[in-house]
């Protein structure tokens, strides 16, 4: 039987979810194709329309609601199949409506965490970045003290020609000395080159 406090319960319910599909629409209207057919949702038989916005479906269960007032007083078997069809509207919006916010959530998240991941990965492309400067810059530095150890070493090498048994063995251990710093600056040089390489290759990926 349709009472009056199962007609203010059914408004009541109505109201709530014109606010709810008001609220969706604006939001999905930023978020999905305006192709998405809600229709898709819904069992076929439920609803004529087929609209991007929820709030149209709603307002079709409000139609098929004043529809049954009116059967109220007219025709008692219309009467059981328009409730029953209200019943199922009803319960289909609610169904979408909370899953729907469900689906606004999860895209909200995969925001948030596209945003996080970009920050992450924007924030190790400069640490990369700067690092591979930096070590550039270390490189050039190497590379001019190898140049320096070299002049040095031949410097004291055109000098051992002309130079008494005592200079001569000064200058031995001198090139001695630069050869041992040239053998280090050497090393240098390719552990630096190595750790070029490997900033590289993880800023390709």
């Amino acid at each position: 039987m349709l009472t009056q406090d199962l007609i203010d319960k059914i408004r009541e319910q109505l109201n709530v979810l014109y606010e709810q599909t008001r609220s969706i629409d604006e939001r999905n209207a930023k978020i999905k194709s305006k192709h998405f057919k809600y229709r898709d949702h819904f069992n076929h038989r439920l609803f004529r329309c087929e609209s991007t916005a929820l709030m149209d479906y709603v307002r079709e269960v409000d139609d098929n609601f004043t529809a049954l007032l009116r059967l109220a007083q007219a025709d008692k078997t219309q009467l059981n199949l328009r409730g029953e069809q209200l019943t199922e509207q009803l319960t289909a919006l609610t169904q979408v409506v909370r899953g729907n916010e469900v689906a606004i959530k999860e895209h909200r998240y995969q925001q948030t965490s596209n945003k996080k991941r970009y920050a992450k990965y924007k924030k190790n492309a400069q640490y990369f970045m700067a690092n591979s400067h930096e070590l550039h810059q270390e490189l050039a530095q190497n590379h001019e003290f190898e140049r320096r150890l070299n002049e040095m070493i031949f410097e004291r090498q055109a000098h051992m020609s002309q130079a008494d048994d005592h200079q001569a063995n000064q200058l031995q251990r001198e090139i001695l000395a630069l050869h041992q710093r040239l053998g280090k600056c050497r090393r240098a040089i390719t552990k630096v080159e190595e750790q070029i390489q490997l900033v590289d290759s993880k800023n390709r990926f």
